[in-house]
């Protein structure tokens, strides 16, 4: 379970670097994208480490069709995903985002 919980931390950390590096709307430096995408793995892994729904939908796109898919199951919604993945999982005393 422990490794699920790891892929799915990495998973998810892939997932928002890559959506950080294709969703820019002005040409960037590579270090400015390196940097934005670092700040934005950063606050994920807080939100990780705080079990903190608030600060997960700073990186997280908090709409009603939004989903997530991993490897213990998939959420609908960002109310979904805030109380199944965020609240419940990420707040289990053996999940750490580093």
């Amino acid at each position: 379970m422990k490794v699920l919980r790891e892929v799915c931390v990495l998973g998810s950390l892939l997932f928002v670097a890559l959506s950080i590096a294709t969703a820019q709307s002005a040409p960037a430096t590579d270090q400015q994208s390196a940097t934005q995408i670092r700040q934005l793995i950063d606050t994920y892994t807080q939100a990780v480490d705080a079990a903190d729904p608030n600060l997960a939908a700073k990186v997280f796109l908090t709409t009603p069709d939004v989903s997530f898919i991993n490897p213990v199951g998939h959420e609908r919604g960002w109310n979904q995903i805030a109380d199944e993945c965020v609240c419940a999982s990420w707040a289990r005393p053996s999940r750490s985002a580093r």
